[in-house]
């Protein structure tokens, strides 16, 4: 060895023998802080992996992964992913999109014929395989029916022979929508391509080749005695999920064999080279190529094939979440840099979740001086006036639920000299935030370090893509939409305390009797129906942990309760409505001054809900 060469593994030895009691002193405070925000937390079990250089830097197991067994987590407990299975599903169609063996832009039904979907827009946008992958098919999302149906190791054409016929929303290849439909549709489709079943498919081409060992979209694929429990935040233990939609949500494993694709995906711009896939396809991974995000400039930002871009302290992660009967599952890494992380919690506790993804930023971003800055453009005001206004979400994953969500997460924009101001109107809506162009294209977020945002032109209707869509509406239908819900509820709540009222009048013999007890009798039991409509939806299908989901997915007592006091809302709320024009004609009173308002609120509502399909709201339909 020449005293050169032994020169420098002198100094290199000195360098490492220096920071190694830095870097050990960093892990050792990250654990720290990892376990007391797990402690503080609701969560009962979790399993933690940061890669660093591409190798596993630091393991946290911790808690129960079944409490009632006192079962500690550890390095062998196989946890529930949910829809990170969605990240996995699009890894095995790169391999055989690389391999030649599936087309990217082949339409679906050429390889797959037997697949039904009615699709309005067939002769100019055909449904093809990348669409699955982006999530710009137009499928929607799960429904409830979809939660109460459990068979173990169901495959793809189970979901598909069970759902039956699906339909396009719009036009394939324009608007983003998760969809869970979508890549269990993806696997029927590479199955197909390949004449070999998809769990056949992903061992071969990705769990033994990563040395996956753990991982399986199988029920029964693990040791069942592995797989760990699940628990609501009030720590009652969830049932398990057989999903008809496995390629979408059923991969089970542990973390550390997650973290084996924060290595690939991570260490794949770094100059490493394993064979597995090239640098260039996992970078496709990242981003949208066949959208109108992509068309709009702003491919990078938007969901690309099993994989979208978050914001943790100010850096851009790429990865993918899963979130199934109380599992909240978070993969994330920073491509070229080696670096990673996998958090799996047996309790979704998002509060838990966020900070733990921020510590763990922090400890991998730590100094470094973060990346150039976007390149923002000048606003041209005048060029974009017109496109000023409310807009409402376009493109919510649940067609059952589209009509709420349009009233609860709305957007009003402005035209600033900066840029724009984007206002959020709703229960559901964020803060106004400001949004810049960005030469490249789009607009970007204040804080965020990517394009997120763009208009988008589509069938003569205006567009604002931030994730989802947004329609540009009326300032009326906005307003309308975003005033009706609370107007009926206000209406319904005065009506249903009025009902005692009446009723002890009558017993004193000066109750309302003919027109006027017709009146207020439909007003009671609207008001009655669409309060229990409400609050029967809201608990279980809204805010309804799984087991809630579930049951509202077939025909049980609550969904059917529910299906009956929808039909005596819209029933009364239209009754009103011609009662009180009878009486406003042949007997006008003080009492109009209230009924005719109210009437009119609640037969507006009611006819709403028959437009929408909510008349009788069967929760338990495909």
């Amino acid at each position: 060895m020449s005293f050169v060469t032994k020169g420098i593994s002198s100094l290199m030895l000195g360098l490492i023998l220096t920071f190694l009691p830095i870097f050990a002193q960093g892990q050792a405070e990250l654990e720290a802080e990892i376990v007391e925000i797990l402690e503080q937390s609701a969560v009962k079990g979790a399993g933690i992996v940061v890669v660093e250089n591409g190798d596993p830097a630091i393991e946290v197991y911790w808690g129960e992964a079944n409490v009632e067994m006192g079962k500690p987590v550890d390095a062998t407990t196989v946890f529930r992913a949910g829809s990170i299975s969605k990240n996995v599903t699009s890894l095995l169609a790169l391999r055989l999109i690389e391999d030649g063996r599936l087309d990217a832009n082949a339409e679906i039904t050429d390889i797959a014929p037997e697949i039904e979907i009615q699709n309005d827009w067939q002769d100019t946008a055909p449904v093809r395989v990348i669409h699955l992958l982006e999530h710009t098919a137009g499928l929607p999302g799960s429904t409830y029916r979809e939660y109460a149906e459990n068979k173990a190791d169901a495959t793809p054409q189970d979901y598909l022979d069970t759902i039956g016929k699906l339909k396009t929303r719009w036009p394939p290849g324009s608007l983003y929508s998760y969809s869970n439909a979508g890549h269990t549709v993806l696997a029927r489709v590479m199955g197909q391509a390949t004449g070999t079943s998809f769990d056949q498919l992903v061992q071969d081409q990705v769990f033994t080749p990563l040395g996956m060992q753990s991982a399986s979209f199988l029920t029964y694929g693990n040791d069942g005695s592995r797989i760990a429990k699940s628990y609501n935040l009030s720590g009652q233990e969830q049932p398990g999920w057989e999903m008809l939609i496995r390629p979408s949500g059923a991969l089970t494993t542990t973390p550390m064999d997650l973290a084996k694709l924060v290595q690939l995906y991570a260490r794949s711009e770094a100059g490493v080279e394993d064979g597995f896939l090239s640098s260039e396809a996992l970078a496709r991974m990242r981003g949208s190529e066949a959208s109108a995000a992509a068309d709009a400039g702003i491919g990078d930002g938007a969901y690309g094939f099993g994989t979208f871009a978050f914001i943790v302290e100010g850096t851009t992660f790429y990865g993918h979440w899963g979130k199934t009967e109380g599992f909240r599952a978070n993969l994330g890494y920073l491509p070229g840099t080696g670096d990673g992380f996998v958090i799996i919690l047996n309790v979704v506790d998002e509060r838990a979740a966020n900070a733990l993804r921020s510590a763990i930023a922090k400890y991998l971003t730590g100094d470094a001086t973060p990346a150039a800055g976007l390149e923002f453009d000048v606003f041209d005001r005048n060029m974009n006036e017109d496109k000023a206004g409310a807009y409402v979400l376009a493109t919510h994953e649940q067609p059952l639920r589209a009509w709420l969500f349009k009233a609860l997460d709305q957007r009003r924009i402005e035209m600033t000299d900066e840029g724009l101001m984007v206002r959020g109107v709703g229960q559901l809506a964020p803060p106004a935030t400001m949004f810049r162009p960005v030469r490249a294209g789009g607009f970007a977020a204040d804080g965020v370090p990517i394009a997120t945002a763009a208009f988008y032109e589509m069938d003569g209707k205006t567009y604002w893509i931030d994730g989802d869509a947004y329609i540009k509406a009326s300032g009326f239908e906005a307003w309308f939409r975003g005033a009706i819900i609370p107007a009926a509820l206000i209406v319904s709540l005065i009506a249903l305390l009025h009902g005692p009222v009446w009723g002890i009048m009558g017993m004193l013999g000066r109750g309302p009797t003919g027109q006027g007890l017709w009146v207020r009798s439909a007003l009671l039991v609207s008001g009655l129906g669409f309060l229990a409509t409400t609050a029967l939806f809201v608990n279980f299908a809204l805010l309804g942990d799984w087991s809630a989901l579930g049951i509202v997915g077939q025909p049980r007592l609550v969904s059917v309760l529910m299906a009956v006091t929808s039909i005596v809302a819209v029933i009364g709320g239209i009754a009103a409505l011609i009662f009180t024009a009878r009486k406003a004609v042949t007997d006008p009173s003080l009492f109009l001054i209230y009924a005719i308002p109210a009437s009119i609120v609640l037969g507006v509502f009611a006819l709403l809900w028959v437009f929408v399909g909510w008349f009788p709201l069967m929760t338990w339909g495909w």
